[in-house]
């Protein structure tokens, strides 16, 4: 409680304090696991520590970060010059959009050699580690998207944000990092220039794609497989009020 009432004193918001609450938590498991610290001892609510800290308050409904119809079309419809930055910014952006809200880590990470398998790309997302696969169909606008990354770099990494050269995770966590940021800066200049009152990041994306398929009326356990959640309570925070569709259905509703 008292790490909590600190970083809300650094003026972090509350779903970047259960965000670092969650991690920490996991950290505390993984002690447990390897015997580093005693079950007994759990700082956090459980069935066992009924006392212990809860944190789930701190999740906020977080909405209001995905683009509206008409602005979503109208960023589709943007056309950067070829080859410039604005170009890899849009590329990322909308591959996450078409890929069900895929992260930046996980797209610098996939390979032409494991990932793109036939129709498909086939990933396991590293948020979770590793242990939520996805199969997304490779859509047209997909399609369209790999040509382009095809002429940059046909071999190794689909995206050109690293190189078989960076086996460091250090330096790939800094390379990726640096990415999205220069990505995400690019990415508000051209929100700008289009008078699109929301800040477009990379995150933009990922909420951007699951308020589509609310629109579309997809339900709410479909999103939930499709973003990855453990918990349907998390894709709650996105979403509410669904119709059942299959996944395959699901991801044709993303063409704009």
């Amino acid at each position: 409680e008292g790490f909590e009432s600190y970083l809300i004193k650094e003026g972090c918001t509350g779903n970047t304090i259960h965000h670092y609450m969650r991690t920490f938590r996991a950290l505390f498991y993984r002690a447990v696991e390897t015997g580093y610290a005693k079950p007994e001892i759990n700082p956090f609510y459980n069935n066992y520590t009924r006392q212990g800290y809860k944190f789930s308050h701190l999740l906020k409904a977080t909405s209001k970060r995905a683009l509206s119809a008409e602005d979503l079309k109208k960023l589709i419809k943007y056309k950067p010059s070829p080859m410039s930055k604005e170009e890899d910014a849009m590329l990322i952006f909308l591959f996450s959009y078409y890929a069900w809200g895929m992260n930046v880590t996980d797209i610098a990470k996939l390979r032409w050699d494991k990932n793109i398998q036939g129709n498909y790309i086939v990933y396991a997302r590293t948020k979770t580690r590793f242990t939520k696969s996805f199969r997304i169909p490779i859509i047209e606008p997909l399609k369209e998207i790999l040509a382009v990354c095809k002429e940059y770099s046909p071999k190794g990494y689909v995206f050109p944000i690293l190189s078989d050269s960076i086996k460091d995770l250090s330096k790939q966590y800094t390379r990726i990092k640096t990415v999205t940021r220069d990505t995400n800066k690019i990415l508000k200049d051209i929100g700008t220039s289009l008078k699109i009152e929301t800040p477009i990041t990379t995150y933009v994306a990922r909420h951007s794609f699951a308020s589509v398929l609310k629109r579309q009326g997809t339900a709410a356990s479909i999103i939930k497989e499709m973003m990855g959640h453990t918990k349907e309570e998390t894709t709650e925070i996105y979403l509410k009020n669904f119709e059942n569709e299959t996944l395959a259905n699901a991801s044709e509703l993303l063409k704009m």
